[in-house]
Protein backbone atom coordinates (compact mmCIF):
# COMPACT_ATOMS: atom_id res chain seq x y z
CA UNK A 1 0.00 0.00 0.00
CA UNK A 2 2.91 2.45 0.56
CA UNK A 3 4.63 1.84 -2.44
CA UNK A 4 1.49 2.34 -4.37
CA UNK A 5 1.00 5.64 -2.51
CA UNK A 6 3.88 7.23 -2.98
CA UNK A 7 3.54 6.32 -6.74
CA UNK A 8 0.54 7.98 -6.88
CA UNK A 9 2.17 10.74 -4.87
CA UNK A 10 5.10 10.86 -7.96
CA UNK A 11 2.41 10.87 -10.87
CA UNK A 12 0.86 13.57 -9.32
CA UNK A 13 3.44 15.53 -8.96
CA UNK A 14 4.98 14.96 -12.29
CA UNK A 15 1.70 16.16 -13.83
CA UNK A 16 1.41 18.90 -12.03
CA UNK A 17 5.43 19.59 -13.24
CA UNK A 18 4.00 19.13 -16.83
CA UNK A 19 1.11 21.42 -16.37
CA UNK A 20 3.54 23.81 -15.05
CA UNK A 21 5.71 23.70 -18.18
CA UNK A 22 5.69 26.88 -20.74
CA UNK A 23 3.66 25.74 -23.95
CA UNK A 24 6.73 24.84 -26.82
CA UNK A 25 7.33 27.63 -30.05
CA UNK A 26 5.69 25.60 -32.70
CA UNK A 27 7.86 26.31 -36.01
CA UNK A 28 5.88 27.66 -38.37
CA UNK A 29 6.39 29.25 -42.42
CA UNK A 30 4.79 32.55 -43.08
CA UNK A 31 4.77 34.58 -46.44
CA UNK A 32 4.88 38.05 -47.01
CA UNK A 33 2.90 39.90 -49.66
CA UNK A 34 6.24 40.04 -51.40
CA UNK A 35 6.56 36.25 -51.51
CA UNK A 36 4.17 34.01 -53.59
CA UNK A 37 2.71 30.98 -52.01
CA UNK A 38 3.08 27.89 -53.66
CA UNK A 39 1.27 26.04 -51.29
CA UNK A 40 -2.20 27.84 -52.69
CA UNK A 41 -3.34 25.25 -55.49
CA UNK A 42 -1.33 21.70 -56.79
CA UNK A 43 -1.18 23.42 -60.36
CA UNK A 44 -1.71 27.07 -60.58
CA UNK A 45 0.26 29.05 -57.20
CA UNK A 46 -0.96 32.23 -56.51
CA UNK A 47 1.07 34.86 -58.26
CA UNK A 48 2.74 37.41 -55.91
CA UNK A 49 1.75 40.71 -56.67
CA UNK A 50 4.57 42.87 -58.31
CA UNK A 51 4.05 45.98 -56.31
CA UNK A 52 5.56 44.22 -53.37
CA UNK A 53 8.05 41.91 -54.68
CA UNK A 54 10.05 44.18 -57.64
CA UNK A 55 8.50 47.30 -56.86
CA UNK A 56 10.22 50.04 -59.06
CA UNK A 57 10.85 53.19 -56.79
CA UNK A 58 10.12 56.71 -57.64
CA UNK A 59 10.41 60.00 -55.83
CA UNK A 60 8.03 63.36 -55.74
CA UNK A 61 11.39 66.36 -55.66
CA UNK A 62 9.70 69.43 -55.11
CA UNK A 63 11.44 72.67 -53.70
CA UNK A 64 9.53 75.50 -52.02
CA UNK A 65 10.00 79.08 -51.58
CA UNK A 66 8.62 80.79 -48.68
CA UNK A 67 7.83 84.12 -48.02
CA UNK A 68 8.26 85.76 -44.99
CA UNK A 69 4.63 86.87 -44.83
CA UNK A 70 3.15 83.32 -46.21
CA UNK A 71 -0.14 83.11 -43.68
CA UNK A 72 -1.94 80.59 -41.51
CA UNK A 73 -3.55 77.83 -43.79
CA UNK A 74 -1.44 78.89 -46.80
CA UNK A 75 -1.31 75.77 -49.16
CA UNK A 76 2.11 74.28 -50.33
CA UNK A 77 1.13 71.71 -53.49
CA UNK A 78 3.95 69.05 -53.45
CA UNK A 79 3.68 67.08 -56.72
CA UNK A 80 0.67 64.20 -57.09
CA UNK A 81 1.39 60.32 -56.36
CA UNK A 82 -0.33 56.96 -57.40
CA UNK A 83 -3.21 55.78 -55.63
CA UNK A 84 -1.46 52.33 -55.59
CA UNK A 85 2.62 53.88 -54.22
CA UNK A 86 4.04 52.73 -50.79
CA UNK A 87 5.27 55.73 -49.42
CA UNK A 88 8.76 54.83 -48.12
CA UNK A 89 9.29 55.81 -44.33
CA UNK A 90 12.39 57.33 -44.81
CA UNK A 91 10.99 60.67 -47.05
CA UNK A 92 12.50 63.73 -45.91
CA UNK A 93 12.10 67.53 -46.34
CA UNK A 94 15.02 69.83 -45.84
CA UNK A 95 14.72 72.95 -44.61
CA UNK A 96 17.23 75.83 -45.90
CA UNK A 97 17.30 77.90 -42.69
CA UNK A 98 15.43 79.14 -39.58
CA UNK A 99 12.07 80.00 -40.95
CA UNK A 100 10.46 82.38 -38.15
CA UNK A 101 7.24 80.80 -37.75
CA UNK A 102 7.25 77.88 -38.92
CA UNK A 103 6.23 75.63 -36.13
CA UNK A 104 3.40 73.64 -36.91
CA UNK A 105 3.32 72.16 -40.53
CA UNK A 106 1.13 69.91 -41.69
CA UNK A 107 0.93 67.05 -44.95
CA UNK A 108 -0.97 64.54 -46.01
CA UNK A 109 -3.42 63.98 -49.57
CA UNK A 110 -5.89 66.04 -51.72
CA UNK A 111 -9.58 65.02 -51.88
CA UNK A 112 -10.78 63.14 -55.27
CA UNK A 113 -10.13 65.39 -57.85
CA UNK A 114 -12.59 63.63 -60.05
CA UNK A 115 -16.79 64.44 -60.02
CA UNK A 116 -17.38 60.64 -59.59
CA UNK A 117 -15.71 57.69 -59.51
CA UNK A 118 -17.23 53.80 -60.12
CA UNK A 119 -15.36 52.99 -57.19
CA UNK A 120 -15.96 55.14 -54.67
CA UNK A 121 -14.73 59.25 -53.38
CA UNK A 122 -12.62 60.49 -50.47
CA UNK A 123 -12.11 63.13 -48.88
CA UNK A 124 -9.07 65.58 -47.95
CA UNK A 125 -6.54 64.17 -45.88
CA UNK A 126 -4.60 67.17 -44.91
CA UNK A 127 -2.49 65.38 -42.14
CA UNK A 128 -2.33 62.14 -43.21
CA UNK A 129 1.54 61.94 -43.15
CA UNK A 130 2.61 65.10 -40.62
CA UNK A 131 0.28 66.48 -38.31
CA UNK A 132 0.80 69.89 -36.94
CA UNK A 133 5.33 69.56 -36.78
CA UNK A 134 7.71 72.27 -36.28
CA UNK A 135 9.83 72.54 -39.26
CA UNK A 136 11.09 76.14 -38.34
CA UNK A 137 14.99 75.00 -37.65
CA UNK A 138 17.40 74.48 -40.43
CA UNK A 139 17.57 70.97 -40.50
CA UNK A 140 15.62 67.90 -42.43
CA UNK A 141 12.32 66.42 -41.23
CA UNK A 142 10.47 63.18 -41.68
CA UNK A 143 7.74 63.33 -44.29
CA UNK A 144 5.70 60.45 -42.56
CA UNK A 145 6.12 61.45 -38.74
CA UNK A 146 2.29 60.81 -38.57
CA UNK A 147 2.13 57.54 -40.51
CA UNK A 148 1.71 55.06 -38.15
CA UNK A 149 4.24 51.72 -38.54
CA UNK A 150 0.90 49.65 -39.11
CA UNK A 151 0.44 51.49 -42.57
CA UNK A 152 3.94 51.54 -43.81
CA UNK A 153 3.35 48.61 -46.26
CA UNK A 154 -0.06 50.23 -47.54
CA UNK A 155 -1.03 51.59 -50.43
CA UNK A 156 -1.82 55.33 -50.69
CA UNK A 157 -5.62 54.20 -51.16
CA UNK A 158 -5.64 52.47 -48.50
CA UNK A 159 -4.91 55.25 -46.30
CA UNK A 160 -8.11 57.45 -47.91
CA UNK A 161 -11.12 56.72 -45.98
CA UNK A 162 -14.16 55.55 -48.37
CA UNK A 163 -12.66 53.55 -50.48
CA UNK A 164 -12.40 49.41 -50.47
CA UNK A 165 -10.65 49.38 -53.38
CA UNK A 166 -7.78 50.91 -55.44
CA UNK A 167 -9.55 53.41 -58.07
CA UNK A 168 -6.32 54.24 -59.78
CA UNK A 169 -5.11 57.34 -61.17
CA UNK A 170 -3.11 59.97 -58.68
CA UNK A 171 -3.40 61.76 -55.34
CA UNK A 172 -2.25 65.54 -54.90
CA UNK A 173 0.15 65.62 -51.76
CA UNK A 174 0.44 69.22 -50.17
CA UNK A 175 1.14 71.12 -46.92
CA UNK A 176 -0.83 73.14 -45.12
CA UNK A 177 0.81 76.06 -42.90
CA UNK A 178 -0.67 76.12 -39.17
CA UNK A 179 1.05 79.40 -38.21
CA UNK A 180 1.78 82.87 -39.50
CA UNK A 181 5.62 82.57 -41.17
CA UNK A 182 7.45 85.57 -40.48
CA UNK A 183 10.99 84.80 -42.36
CA UNK A 184 12.14 83.24 -46.07
CA UNK A 185 13.25 79.95 -46.88
CA UNK A 186 13.55 77.24 -48.71
CA UNK A 187 11.45 73.77 -48.39
CA UNK A 188 12.93 71.05 -50.42
CA UNK A 189 10.89 67.84 -50.53
CA UNK A 190 12.27 64.41 -51.08
CA UNK A 191 9.35 61.88 -50.92
CA UNK A 192 10.13 58.30 -51.82
CA UNK A 193 7.43 55.49 -52.79
CA UNK A 194 7.36 52.89 -54.61
CA UNK A 195 4.94 51.23 -57.38
CA UNK A 196 4.48 48.47 -59.70
CA UNK A 197 5.55 50.48 -63.09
Amino acid sequence: MRKRSILKSLTAALLASALALPAQAGVVTRNGQGYANPNSTTTNPVAVSAQFASPHAHAIISTISVGSSDSATSIYNIGWIPTNAVIDPSSLVYSSNNITGMTSMSCGFGANPQVANPLGTWAAAPTALVNAEDWHSGASFSLTADLSEANYGKQVWQLLSGLTLDPGGVVAVYCTVNNNVSASGTLQFFLKYYDKQ
